[in-house]
């Protein structure tokens, strides 16, 4: 399978989940709880200690278009991201752009992500529709080799978001978020789980604060009228087949996603810059609450570190990435 197709698959078969549990058929899914307005699920991973976990809701104060600015602008990652220590360019033989991504982590041993992220536009029940997709890389794990040993590589990563415009409130978009991580190195299972369910609604929190803050940072570091582009328009039919639709309705779909751009820009700055608002990479840690662990530190990546982790009544805070 070509590169592109496993794209296309990835985009074909994670809408065609979505549409299964807005139908209601949730028998594999088990709910853990609500937060603001989004449910959070989770699943065990076949073979795997480990959870896949889901989301679903209405989101707050964030326009879909500005959402999707922010993730793929990367530039703007190493000012909001706390945990972001270094983010470099690649590039892979069969997924072509990649991302190295270095966590600076407080106890444990730094991870590294080697991901790339794709986005497409679509219809859903009439609705503009983004999806927008990471992954790790095919090679993740040796490609490129490891700059330390202090560092440990993600084996396996991936994120898909579905943001469905909401026709009575632009800024409250419907998002739906399949992610699993699995940070690799010694971490035991259930605190991997423990944080990993922790992390979606954080991711969200984090988004919206990266958007109210978007305009300004790209009025200062980029030039005037720097955008974006927006993804390419395809119909994902739950088929074989992937279709890009004419030029004409290309064009249209443009210039409705800037007059709401516009729209959505002025109710949230009023009074700010004449610059357009965006949000970036989906890579976001939850550092909320303890867990008391036991460690067994022999032949461990992270011993050292996680050893530290530990304090005198045997708490750990936990962090772990949604990329």
């Amino acid at each position: 399978m070509e590169f592109e197709e496993h794209v296309h698959s990835v985009y074909r078969n994670n809408y065609e989940d979505f549409v299964r549990v807005e139908a209601g058929e949730f028998s594999d899914w088990e709910y853990l709880f609500k937060v603001e307005d989004t449910d959070v699920y989770r699943r065990k991973r076949d073979g795997s200690a480990l959870y896949e976990y889901m989301t679903m809701g209405f989101a707050r104060d964030m326009d879909m278009h500005d959402f999707y600015e922010v993730l793929m602008d990367y530039d703007y990652m190493n000012d909001w991201h706390a945990f972001c220590k270094e983010l470099e360019p690649l590039t892979s033989e069969w997924e072509g752009n990649v991302y190295r991504f270095l966590t600076k982590l407080p106890f444990v041993a730094n991870r590294e992500y080697i991901f790339y992220r794709k986005a497409c536009r679509t219809t859903h029940k009439g609705k503009e529709t983004y999806i927008i997709m990471s992954e790790s890389t095919r090679d993740c794990t040796t490609t490129p080799p490891l700059k330390s040993k202090r560092v440990v590589r993600v084996p396996k990563h991936k994120q898909v978001i579905i943001a469905v415009h909401n026709e009575e409130d632009r800024l409250k978009p419907y998002i739906y978020m399949f992610y699993y991580d699995d940070p690799g190195g010694s971490l035991p299972s259930f605190l991997i789980n423990w944080v990993a369910k922790t992390a979606a609604p954080q991711f969200l929190k984090d988004m919206r604060k990266a958007i109210s803050k978007y305009d300004n940072w790209k009025a200062k570091n980029k030039e005037e009228g720097f955008c974006i582009p927006v993804p390419p328009f395809l119909h994902v039919d739950g088929t074989n087949v992937v279709e890009e639709v004419d030029e004409e309705e290309l064009s249209e779909t443009d210039e409705k996603e800037e007059e709401r751009k516009k729209e959505s820009h002025q109710r949230l700055h009023p009074h700010g810059s004449t610059h357009s608002l965006p949000v970036v990479d989906g890579l976001t840690y939850s550092t909320e609450g303890r867990v008391a662990i036991e460690y067994d530190n022999n032949n461990s990546e992270d011993a050292e570190d996680e050893e530290d982790a530990v304090d005198a009544q045997g708490n750990y805070v936990g962090y772990v990435a949604s990329v």
